[in-house]
């Protein structure tokens, strides 16, 4: 089942406002400042910025800095008139503020109504229109006035407006060039598909911590090749406006890895867990491979707990520390640098990666391996199957947190899957995407791919 969507009341108490950020960690957001029309600017921990359009989508460079401009500006417009709000919400008697605050909600300014009820119920408790008013604040928050709540008088002035307006179209028009530039530069780096090329020798002897990232290492004879992914950030999720965008992909929010990390060359295969089955590990399990084949295909047929009985048994056979990959890791890593909502660009065919679309439908999971790796190194990102994480099956990024670690809870009957599948249209397969089953299910378009911790 698709991720669901969680809907909920947001109340609006100014058209920009600071709010405290719910995690703390080196990329975390310090404080957000919000425009009304649904823009922001998230200031970290670590003293880097970032933008965002209303559609969620980063700014960079001049587009940040002139939206930076426009909500200054409107915060300067606007401070006189908060300011007078402020002290008439401090000092006047509960008659002014009972009847200020049904004036505003009788024309419709619910937001301030709200700021008058809740002064006069915390000013003067024991009064009785401080009963009326706490009764009045509970129909509103049950929609049994059948209202929604809007912006606040201040931001109705309209030379508040005009100044927004003005410097939020240089952020839009410079915002724009950036993301042509950036769709340009995506779209001539991708090359044709073509056969993969030769597999680079392998490291085994090596220590993964002095490898440089891109380089290909495996621990033993019959373990997965790995490959060294490098430390950074990114902008994990999908903007609002990326066609067949789900709720469940958002919202686009910063991601740092302040530590390298390696992540599975390939989907595990059949190969590979039975070899684990063979050694005494996996719990004997034997998956069954639909008639398909067995060897470098993709394991399908495991559970996520199927796929921890593997990562443990490599982790006592290795001594390393085996796991699945965070959702944050996985699209770290299968985004690779990119932003688009393919690591191909803008669309996908089949010749790229394994899934039903173009007119073209496999039916089934393909050896790994047998279309062109992502620019990290990675195949198989996008289809073929889909790929077990770590996380449990949050609805949302709402509550996420912003250093790549996996989102777990106590109680977690689900985990996400990414990727899409053989079984999958192209939107399935989009980089964003989000799936979610229970710990035991086990179907044949699911699989599972590793990560190593390397620091």
């Amino acid at each position: 089942m698709r991720l669901g969507i969680t809907a909920g009341l947001v109340l609006i108490t100014c058209m920009v406002m600071l709010t405290a950020p719910a995690q703390a960690d080196d990329a975390d957001i310090r404080t957000t400042r919000q425009a009304g029309d649904g823009s922001r600017v998230e200031y970290y921990l670590d003293g880097v910025y970032a933008c965002f359009s209303p559609q969620d989508r980063p700014y960079q460079g001049s587009a940040c800095d002139s939206l930076i401009a426009a909500i200054a500006a409107k915060e300067a417009a606007e401070k006189p008139c908060m300011e007078a709000e402020a002290l008439e919400l401090q000092t006047a008697n509960a008659n002014v503020l009972y009847f200020k605050a049904g004036r505003f909600e009788r024309s419709r300014n619910f937001t301030t109504a709200r700021k008058y009820y809740e002064a006069l119920i915390e000013r003067f408790p024991s009064d009785d229109f401080a009963t009326r008013a706490n009764d009045i604040l509970f129909a509103l928050a049950r929609g049994e006035r059948g209202v929604q709540w809007d912006a606040e008088v201040c931001q109705q002035q309209p030379h508040i407006e005009q100044a927004f307006a003005t410097a939020r179209a240089a952020a839009e028009a410079a915002a724009g060039a950036v993301a042509e530039a950036e769709r340009l530069r995506e779209q001539h780096a991708v090359q044709p598909a073509a056969p993969p090329p030769p597999a680079p020798k392998t490291t085994a002897p090596a220590d993964p911590r002095t490898l440089p990232p891109g380089s290909v290492f495996r621990d033993c004879g019959d373990c997965p090749e790995m490959v060294v992914i490098p430390s950074g950030e990114f902008f994990m999720g999908s903007p609002k406006d990326e066609p067949k965008r789900a709720n469940d992909e958002g919202p686009v929010h910063r991601v740092k890895f302040a530590d390298r990390f390696a992540a599975g060359r390939y989907e595990v295969t059949f190969a590979e867990w039975d070899a684990c089955v063979a050694q005494g590990g996996c719990g004997g399990y034997r998956p069954g491979d639909e008639g398909w084949g067995r060897g470098r295909r993709p394991v399908i047929n495991v559970s996520w707990d199927a796929a921890q009985t593997y990562v443990q048994w490599l982790s006592r056979k290795t001594g390393q520390r085996y796991r699945l990959l965070s959702e944050a890791e996985w699209e770290y890593a299968a985004r690779a640098g990119t932003t688009t909502p393919f690591s191909t660009g803008d669309t996908i065919t089949t010749d790229q990666a394994n899934f039903d679309g173009n007119g073209v439908d496999r039916g089934k999971t393909i050896e790994v391996g047998s279309f062109r790796p992502n620019r990290f190194g990675l195949y198989d990102m996008h289809g073929n199957v889909w790929e077990w994480v770590e996380d449990c099956g949050n609805s949302s990024y709402g509550g996420s947190l912003r250093n790549g670690r996996a989102w777990l809870s106590i109680d977690c009957p689900s985990r996400v899957l990414r990727g899409g599948s053989w079984l999958d249209d192209p939107n399935y397969v989009r980089l964003a995407v989000r799936y979610r089953y229970d710990v035991g299910n086990r179907n044949n378009y699911n699989g599972f791919r590793l990560a190593r911790t390397v620091f």
